[in-house]
């Protein structure tokens, strides 16, 4: 399973088709070589892989898509919390 992440665009350099994206605690260089980069500006998000954006986002999509992500994250979170407290209950832990 592959996984793309959402990040903002603050800085490109089209000429390197490049471009510095924000993922909140960590900015990264990313490659801009699967998107269209005329099409890529800051303030847009950038869907990337291994390193690569292979799609860029409006602001509006990006964000919607950051909180869905921040979303599966707190419902994975509570499982695991669950999961633990049902295993400590029949005593293995």
């Amino acid at each position: 399973m592959c996984l793309a992440v959402p990040g903002k665009i603050v800085k490109i350099d089209g000429d390197k088709k490049v471009a510095i994206v924000d993922f909140g605690s960590l900015k990264q260089e990313v490659r801009l070589d699967l998107v269209d980069v005329d099409e890529s500006k800051i303030g847009h998000y950038a869907l990337v892989h291994v390193g690569y954006a292979i799609q860029v986002m409006s602001p509006e999509e990006g964000e919607k898509t950051l909180q869905l992500f921040h979303e599966y994250a707190d419902a994975v979170e509570k499982d695991i919390m669950e999961e633990q407290l049902a295993f400590r209950k029949k005593g293995f832990g």
